[in-house]
């Protein structure tokens, strides 16, 4: 496997520039995708899996899981990467994107790395048009970049001495709440600004809060995000409000791997492992 997952380097290469905006780059990633081999985790595994949705039928051997109101499919340029993701090892197989886009159910999603810093979700309605092969792919990066200002955006841990008051504020928060296991704090800035005093103005900056939990209902999950909200926005007023993902033990968000590698906020004791929420996936007996 060592060989398939040296052949997918470009791939990984070309999703990671096509993440900051880059219109050549998007083109010749979906080019290269359709044209890619990847791993997929067999559905089939010695212990029973949680988060499990309604597969088509009893043979269909591809994985997928159940994430708040929708279905993810979760495929891997890497092998190594499955155990990143799920923090255990899997049966897998391996599958061309051509006969893999065939197999998947309309309004099921597609995440390609999930649990990586540079991941790539696909839509129901992108898997639709790209299973009529390159054909689609103008008409998908017209779409995507219809009215969209050319401008790189990452994804950075926010500094120790920014964000006080809000460190605090959700840190208090977190204490209240014994469902919450981490906090994770973030600013999306566009890469840019190199400097600048727009770049660092924490009124500028889009912050991201990133919140691991134990296992809730999604109705808990919404509750959550809307406390979050309530206990946080009065230093907000007048300026951009966070973008708030939660992810819980028993069915991991793949949104939360944007920041599986930063050093959380808030820590609680009972997590050890930061990305031990991934080996939940196992139901427990």
């Amino acid at each position: 496997m060592e060989q398939l997952d040296t052949k997918n380097n470009e791939l990984e290469e070309l999703m990671e520039e096509a993440s900051l905006g880059l219109l050549e780059a998007t083109k010749d990633f979906y080019k290269l995708f359709l044209k890619s081999e990847v791993y997929y985790i067999n559905r089939f595994q010695e212990q029973p899996l949680s988060c499990s949705p309604t597969y088509p039928n009893e043979f269909f051997d591809i994985l997928a899981v159940q994430d708040s109101s929708r279905v993810i499919i979760p495929i891997f340029t890497k092998l190594s990467f499955i155990e990143d993701w799920s923090g255990t090892g899997f049966r897998y197989k391996t599958s061309t994107i051509n006969k893999l886009l065939t197999r998947v159910p309309e309004e099921w999603w597609i995440v390609l790395n999930p649990g990586q810093n540079t991941h790539k979700e696909f839509s129901p309605w992108e898997i639709g048009l790209l299973k009529g092969d390159e054909a689609s792919i103008p008409e998908l990066i017209e779409e995507i970049f219809e009215g969209m200002e050319q401008a790189p955006f990452t994804i950075h841990p926010v500094s120790e001495d920014s964000y006080q008051e809000l460190k605090e504020e959700l840190v208090n928060f977190a204490n209240n709440k014994k469902s919450i296991l981490n906090i994770y704090l973030a600013e999306e800035k566009n890469s840019e600004e190199k400097n600048s005093e727009e770049a660092t103005d924490e009124k500028e900056a889009q912050l991201l809060i990133g919140i691991e939990t134990e296992a809730l209902e999604t109705k808990q999950q919404e509750q959550l995000r809307e406390e979050t909200i309530n206990a946080t926005a009065r230093l907000f007023i007048g300026i951009k409000s966070p973008k708030i993902y939660i992810s819980d033990e028993k069915c991991p968000s793949s949104m939360i791997g944007m920041f599986l590698n930063m050093e959380p906020i808030y820590q609680n004791e009972k997590k050890t492992k930061k990305n031990s929420i991934f080996a939940n996936i196992f139901a427990k007996k």
